[in-house]
């Protein structure tokens, strides 16, 4: 394989990449920043278990840094765009473009966020049964956990596509696109919440238990891998972000574009 041939790989594997963590990863984030605000309402949010939830926040932010920022496999970066893809945005800032990004994955959660409060109701009344405290607050960071697990299923499995698609070396693939990773975010997460009450992570699952959140997770899955729902989240998003764009015809025409595949699909799956 000759470096050209890597490179024009890479830039196909980038935008599915971009696309399954543009949902998953951000979606997974936005169930988390809405379970903050109710855990800081827990009687155990203070000194390390407060600090341990601000380390996932800025773990976040690092993560950010990275995929903005960083120097080697840029992915928001403008000037690298080739000029048919540069023409149609505007004077844009890398930051810039990675929040239009990032918004179509809160979009996506907004539009899913029934299947994410009934999985919260699912932990809820789990926690009730075992007799955990204040389970209607603690119940949020255990469902945000599961979307993070979530998330970082959704980035191994596009993956691996990636390298069965374009039959690229695993070494090659992490290293490029391994700051997609939300792993670090989840073990952070993980210790803020065994912390707030180390009962809500450690108590066995019935069978019927575990089948309801398995299924309510599955349902969640099923939501954020579903190619005309990130269609349909990207069109949102352009329409909230037209100042990205070079020119509002610029953003319409994009938008007709993604309505034309989005149908396409519908019908062929019809």
């Amino acid at each position: 394989m000759t470096r050209e041939e890597l490179q024009a790989k890479l830039q196909m594997a980038a935008a599915q990449v971009k696309l399954a963590t543009g949902i998953g990863n951000n979606a997974a984030w936005a169930a988390c920043l809405e379970a903050h605000d109710h855990i800081q309402q827990h009687s155990a949010y203070r000194h390390l278990v407060k600090r341990a939830y601000k380390a996932s926040l800025e773990e976040f932010h690092d993560y950010e840094r990275r995929l903005i920022y960083e120097k080697r496999y840029r992915m928001f970066h403008v000037a690298d765009m080739t000029e048919q893809t540069r023409k149609i945005y505007g004077n844009i800032t890398d930051r810039e473009y990675y929040d239009f990004w990032a918004a179509t994955g809160a979009n996506a959660y907004y539009e899913t966020r029934p299947l994410v409060t009934s999985l919260v109701n699912k932990y809820r009344l789990s926690l009730l049964k075992h007799d955990v405290r204040q389970a209607d607050l603690l119940a949020w960071p255990m469902a945000a956990l599961a979307c993070l697990e979530l998330a970082r299923q959704i980035y191994e499995v596009t993956l691996q596509v990636v390298i069965d698609t374009h039959n690229l070396p695993r070494s090659i693939v992490d290293e490029v696109f391994g700051k997609f990773s939300l792993s670090r975010v989840k073990s952070c997460w993980q210790t803020a919440l065994m912390m707030t009450d180390p009962q809500a992570t450690q108590y066995p699952l019935d069978t019927l238990e575990e089948r309801n959140i398995a299924l309510g997770i599955e349902q969640l899955q099923d939501a954020w891998v579903n190619t005309s729902e990130h269609l349909n989240a990207t069109a949102k998003t352009m329409l909230n972000y037209e100042e990205v764009f070079r020119t509002r015809g610029e953003m319409k025409k994009a938008i007709r574009e993604i309505e034309d595949l989005r149908d396409e699909i519908d019908n062929d799956g019809g």
